[in-house]
């Protein structure tokens, strides 16, 4: 059992590995794009990270937004860790009362990460809706 364990974390280690390198030698978008810096800022303008200090200053609600959507966003971070954490524990504990605890931690941890979904999706829904019935520019 402790040998599946452990075989079963290494193929997973493996695979988000594998996954890690496939990002870092992933084609650019733009095949014209041959500089670095170009795909940066394709990929900034893209990405809606490309105002200037020119241009209009952002809405209250704008701001708003998008500090409930970082927020929602470290609470993925905070899921990853939880679960990389509770996971090292279940792979190195052999008490079963220690187990069924850590197994609830996961769930817990699932549980959460679910509500953030559903949280930044309301988010997501809910500023769209009020942009476009005040006509504010997007954040």
């Amino acid at each position: 059992m402790r040998y599946q364990k452990f075989f079963i974390s290494q193929i997973l280690i493996s695979l988000v590995l594998l996954a890690s390198c496939s990002l870092v030698f992933a084609e650019p978008a733009d095949p014209n794009a041959n500089t670095q810096n170009t795909t940066f800022k394709t990929f900034a303008q893209q990405s809606g990270f490309t105002k200037e200090l020119t241009d209009k200053p952002m809405s209250p609600l704008a701001i708003i937004t998008s500090v409930i959507k970082i927020a929602l966003g470290f609470l993925g971070v905070i899921f990853l860790v939880l679960i990389i954490i509770s996971g090292f524990k279940w792979m190195t504990t052999n008490n079963p009362e220690e187990i069924k605890k850590i197994k609830a931690k996961i769930i817990n941890a699932i549980i959460g990460l679910l509500i953030a979904f559903a949280a930044y999706g309301l988010t997501t829904f809910i500023s769209g809706a009020i942009f476009s019935s005040l006509e504010v520019p997007n954040a």
